[in-house]
């Protein structure tokens, strides 16, 4: 049985968006060891095909020690080496036949300032912006354009009417948090 293809397409489409992730789960082939050898399971073509199909996107797998017996069947995907580290198994989990995992999460956050407009709303004509809205012929507005030039052109639109009809505030500047 090849590798399964929602399996598949998922790591293929993770491996296509550079945009960090961790993947996390209990996968259905009963590794002794990580990367999978000849003496593993039954299923050493699916696992080599699993294995591979990680290696080729160029992720890693985190947990290296039994997790369900005689198994590692939780693994711990990422597409970098270094954001998991000091993974321990904690043994049994109680009610369950696996084992709890904890491990460190390495997460960088950007701090950037920002300079930004902000519009006071409570200021705004909204009868002058209904009015103009309403003049608008939208089916011409929007004619043979993708869905993201429509948003593009309704998002100037909208910015030019809220020129014409609101008031800056003060508080221009604002700090945001992204994830590197």
């Amino acid at each position: 049985m090849p590798l399964a293809n929602l399996e598949y397409n998922l790591i293929q489409e993770l491996g296509s968006t550079n945009k960090r992730f961790l993947l996390m789960g209990d996968c259905y082939y009963r590794l002794l060891h990580w990367p999978p050898t000849d003496n593993d399971s039954n299923s050493i073509r699916e696992a080599a095909e699993f294995c591979e199909c990680l290696d080729e996107n160029f992720f890693t797998q985190h947990v290296e020690a039994c997790t369900r017996n005689d198994a590692i069947l939780d693994l711990v995907i990422t597409d970098e080496p270094d954001m998991v580290h000091d993974l321990v198994n904690l043994g049994p989990f109680p009610g369950s036949d696996h084992n709890v995992l904890l491990w460190s999460l390495e997460v960088k956050t950007v701090h950037k300032l920002v300079d930004r407009e902000i519009l006071d709303y409570s200021k705004a004509d909204v009868e002058a912006i209904k009015r103009e809205l309403h003049e608008v012929n939208w089916q011409t507005f929007f004619h043979e354009s993708n869905t993201e030039q429509c948003r593009v052109d309704l998002k100037k639109r909208l910015r030019i009417l809220s020129g014409n009809t609101y008031q800056l505030r003060d508080d221009s500047a604002g700090e945001i948090n992204r994830f590197g």
